[in-house]
């Protein structure tokens, strides 16, 4: 992890944190899975496993370079990273015939903005 990305780093805490959020979907085999603020990219990563397909958005560039060399070291080929500020590249997720089974939010303190709620809504 670069110096410029965020990590939780209470590994513990984190695992039941990342099992909890999977957890809230029913099955997400097959599915096309959509990680908003993805940071590092580590639960995207992980819903990958047996998601067909996983966006992974995130605007802080250090981060998606991190998850990028995370995701080709372990050999983890169904994630696009997608570098820059959700609140532009939503539309690009959610257009072009991109089709999207489940969104995944771990938003900055900001909050997530009125027009991603909106968009997401349509997916």
């Amino acid at each position: 992890i670069s110096p410029a990305s965020f990590f939780q780093v209470n590994i513990f805490q984190t695992k039941k944190l990342y099992d909890l959020a999977i957890s809230y979907f029913e099955n997400i085999k097959g599915k096309v899975i959509l990680d908003a603020y993805s940071g590092t990219g580590t639960i995207g990563m992980l819903v990958a496993k047996e998601a067909s397909f996983v966006y992974c958005v995130e605007e802080n560039i250090s981060a998606t370079a991190d998850a990028k060399r995370a995701a080709n070291i372990n050999n983890i080929l169904n994630v696009e990273f997608i570098t820059g500020k959700m609140e532009e590249k939503i539309y690009e997720v959610t257009t072009k015939n991109k089709k999207v089974d489940g969104i995944i939010f771990d938003p900055p303190r900001s909050g997530i903005s009125e027009n991603i709620l909106i968009e997401t809504a349509k997916c």
